[in-house]
């Protein structure tokens, strides 16, 4: 997925980036975009909406209280 970004951001400027994805996945790929690709903190969607160990309970899933 990293390596396709590039290819298909265009221009950073115009850019505006979702990405829909577990939490540990999610934040370096944010921060790539960011940081890499040049996307303004404004124009970048990323919430974890999982943890990886939940993967399989769906998007919506809460991690156990601790």
């Amino acid at each position: 997925m990293r390596s396709a970004l590039p290819a298909l951001l265009g221009d950073p400027a115009d850019a505006y980036i979702w990405i829909d994805r577990d939490t540990a996945t999610t934040r370096p790929l944010a921060a790539y975009v960011r940081k890499e690709l040049g996307v303004a903190k404004e124009r970048v969607n990323a919430p974890g909406y999982w943890r990886a160990a939940d993967r399989h309970a769906g998007p919506l899933s809460q991690a156990p209280a601790p």
